[in-house]
């Protein structure tokens, strides 16, 4: 994920969260740690950075700031086949729904009708 930040919030922080919802608007959950279902959520305190451009002069409060996250699955995640779910961003407590992206999990074609 990229997180785009205007200018005016260079050297913030605020809290980023991003959860995995059903087609209900319910978390989705998958085994935890400790093997009991646990709902896939993520958060954690984000601070933001101006972007520094090694050898020019840009103007404090001229350029977006941008923050990357990357959530690795390591063991996938048990989703079914068939479904849409939808990964849900919120900062600060507050969302918005163009900070959604939808999922898909696609299944095999079906084969051919014959008879």
């Amino acid at each position: 994920m990229t997180i785009d930040v205007p200018p005016g919030f260079a050297g913030d922080e605020f809290s980023f969260e991003v959860g995995l919802y059903d087609t209900g608007g319910d978390l989705v959950e998958a085994p935890g740690p400790s093997g009991e279902p646990a709902p896939i959520r993520i958060g954690q305190a984000i601070v933001t950075e101006a972007p520094v451009f090694q050898g020019h002069y840009v103007p404090k409060g001229e350029v977006w700031c941008h923050n990357q996250a990357v959530i690795n699955f390591a063991g996938g995640l048990p989703l079914a086949v068939g479904n849409t779910y939808e990964w849900r961003v919120s900062i600060d407590g507050n969302h918005d729904e163009r900070w959604t992206m939808s999922l898909h999990v696609a299944g095999s074609a079906p084969g051919p009708v014959i008879g």
